[in-house]
């Protein structure tokens, strides 16, 4: 009854946590610009295991100030979504960077209650040539030291976050597949996708295809699903901002809705007056700077936002009732038991006396 109950507040069109990145001056002037919509409960910010650079002191790597702590400040109620890139994996895995680990989990344990980490972030993704197996094995000694902590009361979650391009052919005989680097579902919390050109209709680099690929791949072991990182490639440049509501923003949040995508994360900047990215073509998707798609935006997170605590309710509702039919199970076990001791007892009784008459 309370199931069927909060799935008739939830919408048809689905409701999501919102996230923004991914440097310290763009989430600033997002919030500050964009502050008719319901404000980001996350905030995205970058780092590696070999530096941890970013996180309590702000560093840039050409692609705009990362500072994780003053992100978090300056947002009130925000939590963390970090990519924490792996620089080497095989030093991770043999040892290495075990001092990184402990200081990356004592810094989440500082945080707000939930800090969510994309480890090895787009882990197909070429440029990070990220060996399967190294990969793995890479996963679960972070995600196994980052689960150590919480004495705070916060939680840290893990996110295994595929570029969602397609997988790249490491040995050269076809096609790897996803699952080749799952690192297992005892070390995985939540998914990710990328979402950029592949939500053109007519994008030369393919579709949403290997991100529902990835969907289902969580969904068949009930994992939640994020689009982790996310922009229309080009606005301003190959794309007009008059018609990029409807070549791309529909697009995502009909994968949004299809997909019970959980939280979305947005990078809001102007790529192209960084050096990292200046020259490729990325363009400036920032939101406050063009009005009509600012409004159309607006409208959808404020429609979003009257659902937020029901879509929130439902997914506690699913959490808790595994535990709580664990719980059930538990009670009848305990007199049931109890119930069998006594029989077995009673039956002892009786061929015993049997056996003396």
């Amino acid at each position: 009854m309370a199931r069927g109950c909060l799935l008739a507040l939830l919408p048809l069109a689905g409701a999501f946590e919102l996230g923004i990145g991914q440097d310290v001056e763009n989430i600033e002037l997002y919030v500050a610009s964009v502050n008719e919509a319901p404000a980001p409960r996350y905030v995205m910010a970058y780092t590696s295991m070999a530096h941890l650079r970013g996180l309590w002191e702000p560093t840039d790597y050409g692609s705009g100030v990362e500072f994780a702590s003053k992100s978090l400040a300056d947002v009130e109620g925000a939590s963390l979504q970090l990519g924490l890139y792996l620089d080497d994996l095989e030093a991770i895995v043999d040892g290495r960077c075990d001092e990184n680990l402990t200081s990356l989990r004592e810094y989440l344990d500082e945080q707000r209650p939930e800090s969510l980490v994309r480890i090895g972030y787009e882990f197909d993704n070429p440029s990070n040539a990220y060996d399967p197996v190294t990969y793995k094995a890479a996963f679960r000694r972070v995600a196994a030291a980052l689960r150590k902590g919480g004495n705070n009361g916060t939680t840290t979650k893990t996110v295994w976050h595929s570029w969602s391009f397609g997988v790249w052919d490491q040995r050269g005989g076809g096609t790897t597949s996803i699952a080749d680097w799952w690192p297992g579902l005892d070390y995985v919390d939540w998914c990710g996708v990328s979402i950029f050109q592949q939500a053109y209709p007519d994008s030369p680099l393919g579709d949403l295809s290997h991100a529902e690929e990835m969907a289902d791949f969580c969904r068949a072991r009930n994992l939640p699903l994020m689009i982790a990182e996310s922009t229309p490639f080009g606005l301003g440049v190959t794309e007009d901002p008059d018609t990029i509501w409807d070549r791309w923003f529909r697009n995502v949040r009909r994968f949004v809705r299809q997909n019970d995508v959980q939280l979305w994360c947005y990078v809001n900047c102007y790529w192209d007056l960084q050096p990292m990215w200046r020259g490729e073509g990325w363009g400036d998707t920032r939101i406050q700077d063009y009005p009509a798609l600012k409004a159309k935006w607006i409208a959808m997170l404020r429609q979003n936002e009257k659902h937020i605590i029901p879509f929130k309710l439902d997914h506690i509702f699913r959490s808790w009732k595994k535990a709580l039919l664990k719980r059930i199970l538990a009670l009848l076990l305990v007199p049931l038991g109890v119930a069998a001791a006594i029989v077995v007892v009673v039956l002892a009784s009786v061929k015993s006396s049997s056996r003396l008459c």
